[in-house]
């Protein structure tokens, strides 16, 4: 990432964007908007197996697509009748692909816009079928979801260096909805804890001459 000197500007009215740590050297996302996600109460059956199959006021439920900014695709269910998983922007992102990915010198601080893409994948449409509860098929397909919208989104933006997928599991995990979902951010920065294991698989195959991640494969199977 590039950067220009521009020390004028303060951190009064941010929007979202992101910083460098100068202690650490890592980049971190500030994004103020997501404080007006919807907080829905965790029903006293959260994490268990007896949630009910549809919730009325969900908006990743069937039924309420009112209720969500656009879907951008959808994988059809097996039987097809319906879907059996979902992606869709996030609607309180931390991330967006609009602006500049040059960064900017703020005093000391670096600084860039929040520049990416922040989607929701609704891992089935049925609001209790966490993925422990889910069928081997189902399974596979979420996964080759996550493996399709990866390979979508370098495609289409030149300036991403990373694309993580993570999930949220409870209320203390920081979800705001119980629905089964992960999220996916694609940055224009490569995070420290992805360059750090670039850095030792390169040490380990100029030591070896061997992949890392290989060796490590047949040494599990």
């Amino acid at each position: 990432m590039d950067f220009k000197k521009n020390p004028k500007t303060t951190f009064k009215d941010v929007v979202n964007e992101m910083r460098q740590n100068l202690l650490t050297d890592q980049w971190v996302i500030y994004a103020p908007d997501r404080a007006r996600r919807p907080q829905r109460p965790e029903s006293k059956d959260a994490g268990k197996n007896n949630r009910p199959d549809l919730a009325a006021d969900c908006p990743f439920c069937p039924g309420n697509e009112s209720r969500l900014p656009s879907i951008i695709r959808e994988i059809p269910s097996v039987s097809g009748d319906g879907w059996q998983n979902r992606i869709v922007p996030n609607k309180y992102p931390v991330l967006t692909p609009g602006g500049e990915v040059t960064g900017t010198n703020r005093g000391i601080y670096l600084t860039a816009a929040a520049y990416g893409v922040h989607e929701v994948i609704i891992e089935s449409p049925l609001h209790s079928r966490d993925i422990p509860m889910m069928t081997a098929e189902e399974i596979r397909t979420l996964i080759e979801t996550y493996a399709m919208r990866y390979g979508q989104l370098y495609r289409a933006y030149n300036e991403l260096e990373a694309v993580i997928i993570f999930r949220n599991h409870g209320r203390r995990a920081g979800t705001s909805l119980e629905h089964p979902h992960s999220q996916l951010i694609a940055a224009g920065i490569t995070p420290h804890f992805i360059s750090e294991k670039e850095r030792v698989a390169r040490e380990y195959y100029a030591l070896n001459k061997r992949c890392v991640m290989c060796d490590v494969l047949e040494a599990e199977r």
